[in-house]
């Protein structure tokens, strides 16, 4: 995936999160009724790290636009020490 010029696929954490490390840019199409990957949509678009897409075109795809992943890589090195002061409380 490291080689990719871009990534559309469902709104899944594992290849997003993938995508996210390696700064790709990401297209997602959450599954229909699929609540967590509604909110994985929204939250990708929030943070500037993906968009979601209705339908598949020639503009749609001109929004997948290349971002800096280091605030994402920031946070998933902080994320071992996170859980463990969620699971302390």
């Amino acid at each position: 995936m490291a080689s990719c010029r871009g990534l559309i696929t469902t709104a899944g954490f594992d290849t997003a999160a993938e995508a996210a490390c390696n700064g790709i840019p990401l297209g997602l199409i959450p599954t229909h009724n699929h609540y967590e990957q509604r909110c994985n949509g929204i939250d990708i678009e929030e943070k500037g790290i993906g968009v979601v897409l209705k339908q598949l075109n020639r503009e749609s795809l001109e929004r997948m636009t290349p971002f800096s992943s280091d605030e994402y890589r920031k946070w998933v090195d902080l994320a071992g020490e996170l859980i463990i002061k969620c699971i302390e409380k």
